[in-house]
C-alpha cells in the first residue's frame, strides 16, 4: 500500500487520465481473451488454465511492477518494495510456477515433508519467505495509510479497497463446491461455473486497480 503523503504540492492524477488507463487496461484484457478465442482456444473454455484471461492477469501483474518502477519516486523504492514484489509473485502464481518444477508445488506442506532435494525445499521456502515478508510489510506498513486515505477520500485508497475486495473474494470461491462439500453444502454445476467466471474475471482486474492507485498515488497533473 501506498503512503499517504500530506505534501500539498502533489497533485493527483486527473480523473480523465485514470479512466484512459483503466479503459485501456481492459481493453488489453478483453484483446487477449479475443486473440485467444480466435488463435488458441480451439473450441476450449476461453476461462481455462493458461487461457488468454489466465495470461493477462499474470501480464497485468508484471506491468504492475513495471509501472512502480516508471512513476514511483526512487525516495519510496525501499519503503514501498514489498508492492512491486508481491506483483511480481502474483504474476509467477498465475502462471503457476509455483508448481511448474515439482510434483506437489512448494505452496504444499507435502513438497517439504516429502522428498524433495534440500536445494529445491531451500529455494521453495525462500520464495514463500519473500511472499509472507510482503503481505506482512503491506499490513504492518499500510493499513494505516490506507485507512487515512479512504477517510480522506483518496481515490488510490478506494482503487486498493477494491484490489484487496477481489484478491480475497476470488480466493474464497476458488473451488467453492469442494470447499462446501464438507460442509454438506452441495452446489450445483451453474453456480459453480459463474464462480470460476468470477474468479478468472476478478483476478485480472487485481492489477488493474493497483494499477490505478498507483498512478492517482503519483502522477503529477499536467502543468
Amino acid at each position: 500500500l501506498m503512503e499517504n503523503s500530506h505534501d500539498t504540492r502533489v497533485k493527483r492524477a486527473p480523473r480523465s487520465l485514470l479512466l484512459k488507463v483503466a479503459l485501456s487496461l481492459t481493453a488489453f484484457v478483453g484483446l487477449c481473451v479475443l486473440i485467444d478465442a480466435l488463435f488458441f482456444a480451439n473450441e476450449a473454455s476461453l476461462m481455462r488454465e493458461g487461457g488468454g484471461l489466465e495470461l493477462s492477469a499474470a501480464i497485468l501483474f508484471a506491468a504492475t511492477a513495471v509501472v512502480f518502477i516508471v512513476i514511483v519516486p526512487r525516495v519510496h523504492w525501499v519503503e514501498l518494495a514489498q508492492i512491486p514484489i508481491l506483483m511480481l509473485l502474483f504474476a509467477m502464481r498465475e502462471l503457476d510456477l509455483d508448481k511448474a518444477f515439482t510434483s506437489s508445488g512448494i505452496l504444499s506442506l507435502r513438497f517439504y515433508s516429502g522428498d524433495s532435494s534440500l536445494t529445491a525445499k531451500i529455494i521453495g521456502g525462500a520464495f514463500v519467505g519473500l511472499t509472507l515478508w510482503a503481505m506482512a510489510r503491506v499490513v504492518l506498513r499500510g493499513v494505516g495509510p490506507f485507512l487515512r486515505g479512504l477517510r480522506s477520500g483518496e481515490v488510490w485508497a478506494y482503487m486498493i479497497a477494491i484490489a484487496v475486495f477481489l484478491t480475497f473474494s476470488t480466493k474464497m470461491i476458488d473451488g467453492l463446491g469442494r470447499k462446501l462439500a464438507p460442509l454438506g453444502i452441495e452446489v450445483s454445476a451453474t453456480v459453480e461455473e459463474w464462480a470460476f467466471i468470477y474468479e478468472e474475471i476478478g483476478e485480472s482486474f487485481i492489477a488493474v486497480f493497483v494499477i490505478l492507485a498507483l498512478v492517482d498515488r503519483w502522477k503529477r497533473r499536467a502543468a
